[in-house]
């Protein structure tokens, strides 16, 4: 299954990495996404050399994560992971009618200067 799958919200939580006798590493992190009413709180894993992506963010950062769903059954238990391979700061969004005006009046103020528009 090599689909994307990329979810923005924001990074909550970062967790310290775990490296395994086997050698192989890996860091969790929490993303909260605003669902609503009840936001929800993600956990990813990030492994190997994608550890080093997570250095540039800090909690609170809004971040877009793009990640690949993983399963696998050990003793007929079966178990799911996100694991991310991709991270990007979020853009910021421009569904609100508030910001959409907050940054219409900055455009017409800094085109107009001084000027009365009427």
């Amino acid at each position: 299954m090599n689909e994307t799958n990329p979810i923005t919200g924001t990074l909550y939580k970062l967790e310290d990495p775990v490296t395994f006798a086997s050698g192989f590493s890996k860091r969790e992190f929490i993303v909260k996404v605003d669902d609503g009413k009840y936001p929800q709180h993600i956990k990813f894993e990030i492994v190997k050399d994608n550890i080093e992506k997570l250095n540039s963010y800090k909690v609170g950062d809004s971040i877009t994560v793009h990640f690949n769903i993983r399963g696998n059954e050990h003793n007929n238990k079966f178990f799911n992971n996100l694991v991310a391979w991709r991270l990007e700061k979020a853009k910021a969004s421009t569904n609100d009618p508030g910001e959409q005006y907050k940054q219409a009046a900055n455009q017409v103020t800094e085109q107009d200067g001084d000027e009365i528009p009427f």
